[in-house]
């Protein structure tokens, strides 16, 4: 099923341009599939999401072995505003107005 997800087409003009699958296999085990049109990410942003993705199932797999507790995220170090400032200047023209 994760197969047939990711080699789904996605419909460009009306979307979803993002989808996400949640496969429960058995009592314990899930399959997590995340589908994301490249029309609708670069490779940083990309990279960041997954990222998060890792931390946040960390620290959810922590709190459900403890039974207790909330999951600790740490502080986002990049903003979009501030990265999007920051990329700004090596944009084409077009872009920045």
């Amino acid at each position: 099923m994760p197969d047939e997800e990711a080699a789904r087409p996605f419909p460009l003009a009306d979307g979803p341009l993002v989808r996400a699958l949640l496969i429960t296999v058995d009592d314990r085990d899930r399959v997590f599939v995340l589908a994301i049109h490249h029309a609708v990410t670069d490779n940083w942003s990309y990279g960041a999401l997954l990222g998060e993705l890792a931390v946040a199932y960390d620290a959810f797999a922590v709190v459900r072995t403890d039974l207790g507790g909330d999951p600790s995220f740490r502080e986002l170090t990049v903003r979009c505003g501030k990265e999007c400032l920051r990329r700004r200047p090596t944009m084409p023209s077009r872009c920045s107005r």
